[in-house]
Parts: structure tokens; C-alpha cells; sequence
């Protein structure tokens, strides 16, 4: 009977070596999130609601991590980073949380205007995401760049669209113009809803991509209630829309 050989335990892996297993995956998942966020079927919003979700977990098991390791630094920055995970989800997330939670992000818009904009909440996500990925291990630096990413994505979105609204407004040459634009295509109830809008620009020459319409609608809507009145039209195209700056949206 030959006797078995048992093969030798592996040696624990370096710092160098998880930095690079991590970096690997944070590339696999970054390339997937850029696809799905560009040009796949969930908008940028729905994407950064599930990225809230993931601060929020990583950041709960970073933070027993940081107990057993008698770290107060460690659990302080994890639960900041589970506070703007929660902020981000209900900044993204209306459509899927209570109603009540609608009163919440209203009141973070009227006390932060520029997380009405879509490019503001990309500075958020860049910023929690760093702070994230500070932590250095493999769960914070795929969660956090990750975010990072979802927020630089977002700035060039409300760039994009700014600049399209831009567009847009030139095409409207006075008042007259725009309450004949907006009553063609109001759907007789006196509001415009994201399709109606899309029609609008689309009557117009003007083309907006997925995250640019969610982006540009949005930083029309005033009221944040998924519906664009004349009055929010009108303040838009006159410029009086406090904290939104012509280059973003």
C-alpha cells in the first residue's frame, strides 16, 4: 500500500497579492457596471440604489471586523460609510422604498440642492466611495471603487445632459414658443411625463440617451413628483432653477 502524500499548506497570501486579486475583480465588476449603467437595461439609478445597498453591507461587516479588532478609527469610518450608503439609497431609491421616504429625500434636496442633480450625487458617490475604499481590503476596495466609478459616470452623465438642455433651450426661441412646445405634448393633463418629454425634445431634433433624460428631467422637475408642470418648464427655461449651473444637470 503506497502511502499518501499530503500536498504541502499553501503560504498565506502578501498584501501584495490580495491588493492584486482585488484589483482583478474591482476591473472584471468596473467593465460590467459601465456596460449596464451605459447601455444596459437598468438606468444609473437603479444602479447606484444597488450600490448603496452593497456601502451598507460591506460597511456592517467591516464594522465587526473593527470590533474584534478593538479599532475605534476603523468602526467610525465604517459607520460613516454606512450613512452615506443609506443617504445614497434613499437619494436613488424613492421608487422602491415607503412613501414616506419620499418626504426624506425631499427634505435632503430642499437642505442640499445639489443632490437634485444628478451630477451632485456623483460628487457623493465619488466621495463615499474613496472613503470606502480606503479601508484597503478586498470587500471595501470593490464596493468603494465601484462607487467611485458609478460617481464619475454620473458627473459625465449631468455634463452630458446639461449640455443638452443647453441644446434644448435654444430651440425654444421666446415663451410662446414653449407653452406651444409643452401644450403639444402634455397628454391633455397639463404635465409632461418622462415619455412626453422625450417626445418633446425629440420633436425638436434633439436626442437623449437613457441617463441623460433621467438626468435632464429631473433637474426640471422642481418638486421631485415624476411629472413636469409649465411652471417647473418655464422657471427651467428662464434659468431660475437655484443650484442648477448651465454646464451640469
Amino acid at each position: 500500500m503506497t502511502e499518501e502524500v499530503s500536498s504541502p499548506p499553501e503560504p498565506p497570501k502578501s498584501p501584495q497579492q490580495r491588493a492584486a486579486e482585488a484589483g482583478q475583480a474591482l476591473k472584471s465588476t468596473a467593465n460590467k457596471i459601465i456596460h449596464q449603467a451605459e447601455e444596459g437595461p437598468l438606468p444609473l439609478r437603479v444602479v447606484s440604489f444597488l450600490g448603496g445597498v452593497a456601502m451598507i453591507a460591506a460597511s456592517i461587516i467591516d464594522a465587526f471586523r473593527g470590533v474584534w479588532n478593538a479599532d475605534v478609527i476603523h468602526i467610525m469610518v465604517s459607520a460613516y460609510v454606512c450613512l452615506f450608503g443609506l443617504l445614497i439609497c434613499i437619494l436613488e431609491g424613492a421608487e422602491f422604498l415607503p412613501s414616506w421616504v419620499v418626504s426624506i429625500q425631499a427634505a435632503l434636496h430642499a437642505q442640499a440642492r445639489f443632490l437634485r442633480f444628478r451630477w451632485g450625487r456623483g460628487v457623493l458617490f465619488f466621495f463615499a466611495g474613496s472613503l470606502q475604499f480606503s479601508h484597503w481590503s478586498v470587500l471595501n476596495v470593490i464596493v468603494g471603487g465601484i462607487m467611485m466609478l458609478l460617481g464619475l459616470i454620473s458627473i459625465g452623465t449631468g455634463r452630458r445632459a446639461a449640455d443638452k438642455l443647453a441644446e434644448l433651450r435654444r430651440s425654444i426661441p421666446d415663451e410662446n414658443a414653449l407653452q406651444r412646445n409643452f401644450t403639444a405634448h402634455d397628454s391633455q393633463d397639463g404635465f409632461l411625463s418622462v415619455n412626453d418629454f422625450v417626445s418633446l425634445v425629440g420633436s425638436l431634433g434633439l436626442e437623449f440617451g437613457p441617463n441623460e433624460t433621467e438626468a435632464a428631467f429631473a433637474a426640471i422637475d422642481l418638486d421631485n413628483d415624476g411629472q413636469i408642470s409649465y411652471e417647473d418648464f418655464k422657471q427651467w427655461w428662464y434659468g431660475e432653477i437655484e443650484g442648477a449651473p448651465e454646464r451640469y444637470a
